[in-house]
């Protein structure tokens, strides 16, 4: 009879991250195996790994902070809906910036459809992303018939008008994020500005099993290492099983799949513990995400060393994105969405991302016995600073990239 504890929920992962408030009214493979995405989207899902890359590089592995998470994927669909207002000629900077067609705004629309198609097309029964965005002008405002037809061309989103003078408007908002999230970003603004014209809100939301899950008995606390040599006690998570690992600049590349196996967490560390700071600071430098993407993969048995971690990161990212080359056309008059031209005054970005055991003993102890002592094994140690994605494993799309440097920060 079996001893092990009832399962916990389904793990969360999720993000409501964007809300773009303006008080100014006028004035961003594995090799050979891992794709960007169709033809159609990888403009898009480029967009997308570069928005990622250049956050977590400046605002996470560049600042040694302990952990550091954010969802490329939302900030780039929540900014893309601007771009679909104005006419082409005055938009085109943002449109290029982001991967979509300069010259037609219905084939901007047309594409974002697609990307977001591109993630909700990995779902399956017990891994599942749920995509959505609402916007609130002033109740004097009105968004405009063009822009909204285009935003429901793309996949629509909830729209709405908000008295920004009153104390509750903050808590509309934080409202539709708790739905959004389902609980998991029950806050997301303390308080709106009062001269406040837009609000443009994004969420995504991921919750996902392993597809070999971790047997909780399994889990004890072990140390991790800390980038300044120190070790800290961590609850870490073991299990042998049939994976996709590679090796490469001095580091071992991981990829777990989540139940269907069309989603997926990457996860890269430094073989060598003395090596991860030289690691970090190489990956920032390449592009995270980019550099994950390159990697050569095979399936081959690992025995997996992974901390259980709760993620929690947000902030207003808007000075970090208008700092990147391509977030220079985010600084001017946004025409075409509401009734006057808004300047963007704000972005705020929330993740929370919970990463432990899920499932039953039976199909974890029936994956680590598949093919015990048939084949050579190798081994993935994130016992040390590491970097992680989550998406699809039909295409590169990071849904959800981050870092972690301090296991012991990230605990619930």
């Amino acid at each position: 009879m079996s001893t092990d504890p009832a399962p916990r929920p389904i793990p969360r992962r999720a993000l409501l991250p964007l809300i773009l408030a303006t008080a100014l009214p006028s004035v961003p493979r594995e090799a050979g195996a891992q794709p960007a995405a169709g033809t159609a989207t990888r403009p898009l899902a480029n967009a997308v790994t570069e928005l990622g890359d250049w956050l977590l590089a400046e605002l996470g592995l560049r600042r040694s902070l302990p952990s550091f998470a954010l969802s490329p994927f939302n900030l780039h669909g929540t900014l893309a809906l601007l771009a679909l207002g104005a006419p082409p000629r005055q938009s085109a900077p943002l449109a290029r910036s982001l991967g979509l067609d300069p010259a037609r705004i219905d084939a901007r629309a047309d594409a974002l459809a697609r990307l977001r198609g591109l993630a909700t097309a990995a779902n399956g029964p017990e891994a599942r992303i749920s995509i959505g965005y609402s916007a609130w002008c002033r109740q004097t405002r009105r968004f405009e018939q063009p822009w909204r037809d285009m935003v429901r061309r793309a996949g629509g989103a909830r729209l709405g008008r908000l008295d920004f003078a009153s104390p509750s408007a903050a808590e509309t908002v934080n409202a539709w994020s708790a739905r959004a999230t389902q609980g998991e970003i029950p806050r997301l603004v303390d308080r709106l500005p009062r001269d406040a014209d837009l609000v443009l809100a994004g969420a995504v939301h991921f919750a996902g099993r392993w597809e070999t899950p971790f047997r909780e008995e399994a889990t004890e606390m072990a140390p991790f290492h800390r980038l300044d040599g120190s070790t800290v006690g961590v609850p870490m998570m073991r299990q042998r099983l049939r994976a996709h690992h590679g090796t490469a600049d001095g580091a071992r590349i991981l990829r777990l799949p989540y139940a269907g196996g069309r989603l997926a967490f990457w996860a890269a560390a430094a073989e060598r513990v003395e090596d991860s700071a030289a690691f970090l600071a190489r990956v920032a430098a390449a592009g995270p995400g980019r550099w994950l993407q390159a990697q050569a993969l095979r399936a081959v048995e690992v025995e997996v060393t992974l901390p259980r971690f709760t993620l929690r990161a947000g902030g207003d990212v808007l000075p970090a994105i208008a700092a990147a080359e391509s977030g220079r056309s985010l600084a001017g008059e946004l025409r075409g969405v509401i009734s006057r031209p808004v300047r963007l005054s704000e972005v705020q970005h929330h993740t929370r991302i919970r990463v432990f055991e899920e499932g039953t003993v039976a199909a974890a102890a029936t994956a680590a016995l598949a093919s015990r002592g048939m084949r050579q094994t190798e081994e993935f140690l994130a016992d040390r600073p590491f970097i992680f994605a989550i998406g699809p494993t039909a295409g590169w799309l990071p849904l959800f990239i981050g870092q972690v440097s301090d296991a012991s920060q990230t605990l619930a």
